[in-house]
């Protein structure tokens, strides 16, 4: 007698992800690939924006201040503006009787010796002459008092009076109180007090990165870099405040 195979008893066994693939129909595998295209660009474009939100807002650089750490001496001092006030205003008068002929009028300028009144009694003669030989050349007192804003300051001059100058007229002077030679500094700008000396935007490429600094001594333009730049770095000195808290930003138009 005869006996059958078992082959009529086997079925497929499809043990990979091919064989199964081979096994679903044409259509089903059409929307499997699809799906997984899909998947795979929807990855990319999420990666592309972080990316994208991390270091891609644009910044138009005409907005901004940028200036370049540069080495030299940094020369601290003050400005400011003041009206000139006689230190000494002598006072003429008679104590006893007799006429009193005044030669100039208040504004006019006068020189040193000149009369200015012609009286008739010697001891006024010898106070006018007392008081014209206290007025002289450099700074010789500054008042520590501030009232309404104002520092009051004594000067005497070294020579000779400045020609023109007159009572009550507007003057602006400079202060020097100290030079600090070869240092790195940077022109001075609002990003001094929104970092608060301890960060700047320092530009890399046309990107702007915030780093973090440490800042000296200052002056009315300038200000000592003690760390965190190196000569020929160029900071963002102004209109850095709309970056908020992003650690990097294009700067367009660099």
């Amino acid at each position: 007698m005869s006996i059958r195979d078992t082959s009529g008893q086997d079925r497929p066994v499809h043990g990979n992800a091919a064989a199964s693939m081979q096994a679903l129909s044409p259509r089903r595998r059409q929307w499997l690939y699809a799906g997984a295209g899909v998947a795979a660009l929807t990855i990319v474009i999420g990666w592309l924006l972080s990316g994208w939100s991390a270091g891609s807002r644009s910044f138009d650089a005409s907005r901004l201040r940028i200036a370049e750490v540069t080495r030299g001496d940094l020369v601290r001092d003050i400005s400011a503006e003041g009206r000139v006030i006689a230190s000494n205003s002598p006072t003429l008068y008679a104590i006893a009787g007799g006429t009193v002929t005044l030669q100039v009028v208040a504004g006019d300028k006068v020189t040193k010796g000149q009369a200015l009144a012609e009286i008739d009694s010697p001891e006024l003669r010898s106070r006018l002459a007392q008081e014209q030989a206290t007025l002289a050349a450099e700074v010789a007192a500054v008042s520590p008092e501030v009232v309404s804003g104002e520092v009051t300051g004594r000067l005497r001059f070294k020579q000779k009076q400045p020609p023109g100058l007159r009572q009550s007229q507007r003057m602006s002077v400079r202060i020097l109180l100290d030079t600090r030679r070869n240092v790195l500094m940077v022109e001075r700008g609002p990003f001094l007090e929104q970092g608060g000396g301890n960060s700047a935007w320092v530009m890399d490429g046309s990107s702007a990165t915030k780093r973090p600094i440490r800042t000296g001594a200052s002056s009315l333009n300038a200000v000592e870099v003690l760390d965190g730049v190196k000569e020929g770095d160029r900071i963002v000195v102004s209109g850095a405040d709309g970056f908020g808290e992003s650690e990097r930003v294009r700067i367009s138009g660099e």
